[in-house]
């Protein structure tokens, strides 16, 4: 099964809500080419334009990103997720945009690593 990016998830969501690419451009003040890239996944979707996708689509930014599950979402899984996440909620919306970015750099460079 191919793995969900946040490209097939706003492709999904686009189709299902019978919204077209032109039309979040539109909504969101940005232009054809740019809701076209982060459809095709030619370019990510930075955090701050995630928020903005999610909340004309009525999803959570960390589905659109990230595919997490809505209902675990909010739960955390032990004493040390439940830390991490009370910690993420006190920063400001900066540093949790770079704290995302550099988790999502983590990834890619475990995934990288896991494909040697």
């Amino acid at each position: 099964m191919a793995r969900s990016t946040p490209a097939s998830r706003l492709r999904r969501l686009l189709r299902e809500r019978g919204v077209s690419a032109a039309d979040l451009a539109r909504k969101l003040a940005v232009s054809q080419p740019t809701v076209h890239a982060w459809v095709t996944g030619l370019h990510g979707i930075r955090w701050t334009n995630a928020r903005r996708v999610a909340k004309a689509l009525d999803v959570t930014p960390a589905w659109l990103m990230f595919g997490a599950d809505a209902v675990a979402e909010g739960a955390a899984q032990g004493a040390d997720e439940l830390a991490l996440l009370r910690l993420f909620r006190e920063v400001g919306e900066a540093e949790q945009a770079a704290l995302l970015r550099r988790l999502a750099t983590i990834r890619r460079k475990q995934d990288a690593a896991a494909k040697e």
